[in-house]
């Protein structure tokens, strides 16, 4: 059976929003093609099936963040909550391990030794 591939589409634009899909793979297995097909029509590349995904996850960490915030939520997910709306210095305030790197410019030293290893004697014992 051939298929109109603009009515694919908008199908794609149609699961993603009913099932909040959030990955491309979640949006396949709503769909009348073979993900073989999906793939060769280079739907995952569309930006309008990009753009509906990247808005299902913006609608998605909005109510995830509007729920964590109520005062009922338990304090894990306040926690959470704050850690994703925080700037650099408070979050640094309110982690528990603070590492900061510091990198020096260091110059390897290589000495060259006194005899060949190769003459060196071998000491074994079997």
């Amino acid at each position: 059976m051939a298929y109109d591939k603009e009515d694919i589409i908008n199908q794609c634009i149609e699961v993603i929003t009913r099932e909040e899909c959030t990955e491309i793979v979640e949006i396949i297995s709503h769909l009348p093609i073979s993900r073989p097909t999906f793939y060769l029509w280079e739907l995952d590349k569309l930006d309008t099936i990009k753009d509906a995904i990247e808005q299902t996850k913006v609608n998605l960490k909005t109510k995830l963040k509007k729920n964590w915030r109520k005062d009922d939520a338990s304090p894990v997910l306040q926690i959470a909550a704050f850690k994703l709306m925080a700037n650099d210095s408070e979050l640094e305030k309110i982690t528990v391990s603070k590492v900061n790197a510091k990198v020096e410019n260091i110059q390897t030293v290589i000495q060259e030794a006194d005899t060949d290893p190769q003459d060196a004697p071998i000491n074994s014992t079997i």
